[in-house]
């Protein structure tokens, strides 16, 4: 057993502060925090005619927020990479294409599910596949993928936030 290092555990605890607040700075800047007619759009303003006091002002026709924000994660395992295109619910529910690009130049194709619930997304592929990571940065993600034949994968990625997805199945967007 390893001597209990004081400040690494010091740095570990202000750098998951520094993230929390950071995801939580992303999520109200995001579409889950105030009206929005669309990403990054104020709601137009509430007009009222002079004069009309006591009359309750105009109903706004405000779209309701996108009930999934999107991403992109790339990265590399070994010789092979890999585009993940991943779909965030504001319930929590997380779900996804995985395209595994092989050193052969074929691709694999895995559609997971999951869910995120404070920085840790786990998802599964119905082959018994899992994912468990965190959202470590604005940019970043890492976590370990367990196959089912026992093999733990360590892997970091590059995360893009609200990368356009193709298809309803929040599949990412052709390599360029």
């Amino acid at each position: 057993m390893q001597p209990h290092n004081t400040e690494r555990a010091g740095l570990s605890g202000l750098l998951r502060r520094w993230v929390c607040l950071l995801f939580a700075a992303v999520c109200c800047v995001g579409p889950f925090c105030g009206p929005q007619t669309a990403l990054g759009e104020a709601p137009p303003p509430v007009r009222t005619e002079p004069g009309a006091q006591g009359a309750a002002p105009p109903a706004m026709s405000v779209a309701p927020a996108p009930a999934e924000v999107t991403e992109l994660w790339t990265g590399s395992i070994f010789s092979s990479t890999y585009r993940v295109g991943v779909c965030f619910s504001a319930a929590g529910a997380v779900r996804g294409v995985v395209y595994l690009r092989l050193r052969n130049g074929e691709v694999d194709v895995y559609h997971i599910d999951g869910s995120v619930k404070d920085n840790v997304v786990k998802a599964r592929h119905s082959s018994g596949h899992t994912f468990k990571g965190r959202l470590v940065a604005a940019d970043r993600v890492e976590g370990v993928i367990h196959l089912k034949n026992g093999l733990r994968l360590n892997v970091e990625g590059r995360r893009i936030q609200g990368a356009p997805l193709t298809g309803d199945d929040c599949a990412p967007p052709a390599a360029d």
